[in-house]
């Protein structure tokens, strides 16, 4: 139960707020209809041929890295000559195989790529596994 009285301007502020939420809900509104899985997008990287893909960002990845070391899209798109799309999307699948860790700090900043431990014996695994 409120003591004082509703002023105008508390009526003025309860509206403005409301028309902000409301705003905010129409901005997040999500749809689920067109969800796409991991699975199938997985399924899609083997058919188009993204492994070989992937070993060939994933052999260029070990070139430019240092021991532990960070390397950025744009290094790797230069060094391969490739649209940064072409070498993101297999890391995407790398990263989903776990060899690899995808951060981007910013939207619309710089995409980093840093090793996960053991990247080099896996390097070797990955080319022995495709060359079979």
């Amino acid at each position: 139960m409120r003591k004082q009285p509703i002023t105008l301007y508390d009526l003025i502020n309860l509206l403005r707020n409301a028309e902000k939420e409301e705003r905010r809900r129409q901005r997040e509104v999500w749809s689920f209809d067109g969800l796409v899985y991991t699975e199938e997008v997985v399924s899609i990287a083997h058919e188009e041929a993204y492994q070989e893909s992937a070993m060939q960002v994933l052999s260029c990845f070990a070139d430019c890295a240092t021991s532990g070391g960070i390397v950025t899209l744009s290094d790797m798109a230069n060094r391969l000559s490739w649209p940064p799309v072409h070498v993101f999307i297999p890391l995407l699948f790398l990263m989903y195989e776990g060899y690899l860790e995808i951060i981007q700090e910013t939207f619309f900043g710089e995409v980093y790529i840093s090793p996960l431990p053991g990247l080099y014996a896996v390097n070797h695994e990955y080319q022995s596994i495709s060359t079979n």
